[in-house]
């Protein structure tokens, strides 16, 4: 009689005898490894689409989003806004700056430099 091979999983079931190889189940644990990889770059990918950058195209933009795109603090955006050197506008309780007037902001800075 031959011995078996100890590198085979035997499982009894009520049909038959299922074999499973070393490289069968390495498959299935790489198959579920890519699985879980999917799901975190989704997830990853949902989470980058909610972050707080502001679109381009937006035409008002708080202080937040304002300080995001100088890339200054919100301190130095409201230091700006009281200088008058950064325009805004407050319809209702919140101060907004409009994207002409942090463009005309940014100009004014290039030509500083010029």
């Amino acid at each position: 009689m031959v011995a078996p091979d100890p590198r085979l999983e035997a499982t009894g079931t009520e049909t038959g005898m299922t074999i499973t190889s070393p490289i069968e189940s390495a498959r299935h644990a790489v198959s579920a490894a890519q699985a879980a990889l999917e799901a975190a770059q989704v997830a990853l990918a949902t989470a980058a689409a909610a972050s707080v950058r502001p679109t381009p195209s937006a035409t008002m933009l708080d202080v937040n989003e304002a300080a995001a795109e100088l890339r200054v603090s919100r301190s130095r955006v409201w230091e700006l806004i009281g200088s008058g050197a950064l325009q805004s506008v407050k319809p209702g309780r919140r101060r907004l700056i409009p994207r002409a007037a942090l463009d005309a902001y940014m100009a004014s800075l290039l030509d500083g430099v010029a």
